[in-house]
């Protein structure tokens, strides 16, 4: 959900009108949490779940999240995925082409702090998007949390936003 909150503010930052909304299923720590975002130019009305997204980042590769991460995929729908599995074996378990693998063993191995990996897989997305700057998830990044946190954040967002470029 934070990551939700930090892209949907950056979204704001852009000057577009964006909605963060949680959906939460049994409360138990480990349970998957869904997070939907509205992003337009003009102003958003609608406040509903997200039935048929564009675009799915999946924060963990195993196969539960796969499965649930289908339900109302369109066949143009992206998948940003961050695992350590290939993009052939991803494409299989999702049935799609449409997938964008983020390294999760190049993460891990320049990221020492896991707290800060969900802001660099973001990074990542809005360089493949360009649906947001880096400097509009940083300044989100800044107005969510206090100074100690948000920089080892701002860190991991230009090791995400770089992996791109490789």
């Amino acid at each position: 959900m934070t990551a939700a909150e930090i892209l949907a503010t950056a979204f704001f930052y852009e000057g577009n009108f964006a909605q963060a909304v949680p959906l939460f299923g049994v409360e138990r720590r480990g349970a998957p949490v869904e997070a939907f975002i509205r992003e337009d130019k003009k102003i958003i009305r609608l406040r509903s779940q997200i039935y048929n997204p564009d675009k799915i980042i999946i924060f963990s590769d195993h196969q539960l999240i796969l499965d649930i991460a289908q339900i109302g995929a369109k066949p143009t729908t992206e998948f940003f995925v961050y695992s350590d599995k290939s993009k052939e074996e991803l494409s299989q378990k999702l049935k799609t082409k449409n997938i964008f693998v983020i390294s999760k063993n190049e993460l891990e191995k320049n990221i020492k702090n896991v707290r800060v990996i969900n802001t660099a897989i973001l990074s990542y997305f809005i360089s493949q998007t360009k649906l947001a700057s880096l400097s509009s998830i940083n300044k989100a990044i800044k107005n969510k949390f206090s100074s100690e946190i948000a920089t080892s954040n701002i860190e991991a967002t230009k090791i995400g936003f770089q992996m791109t470029k490789k």
